[in-house]
């Protein structure tokens, strides 16, 4: 429990984690809707929303282009490494004096 504490500890990585999932499942559902022009710009949404480490993970997976698999994991691995990092700059900020709070 300690471990996935360090991914979705606070309010600002959850609230990060949720818009992905939201922005991801937006992507599929214009993806599936055959012939959609936005299906593009849902996925650049999504890949923006988790970069850099989207980016890293889907050039070392090239590969296996047009896996939606593939897209999901490395989606969901780079949304969980850039949650820890929101994180620990939400721990670092609070270790620092720093108040963060919804209302700043």
């Amino acid at each position: 429990m300690r471990i996935l504490r360090g991914f979705v500890g606070g309010w600002i990585a959850r609230i990060y984690l949720i818009a992905v999932a939201a922005s991801t499942v937006w992507a599929f559902v214009e993806i599936t809707r055959s012939g959609q022009p936005g299906a593009d710009f849902a996925v650049m949404g999504t890949m923006l929303l988790t970069a850099p480490w989207s980016y890293a993970l889907l050039t070392a997976t090239a590969r296996w282009d047009g896996n939606d698999g593939v897209f999901i994991s490395c989606i969901a691995a780079a949304a969980f490494v850039n949650a820890a990092a929101l994180n620990g700059v939400v721990v670092l900020m609070r270790r620092a004096g720093t108040r963060v709070s919804p209302s700043d």
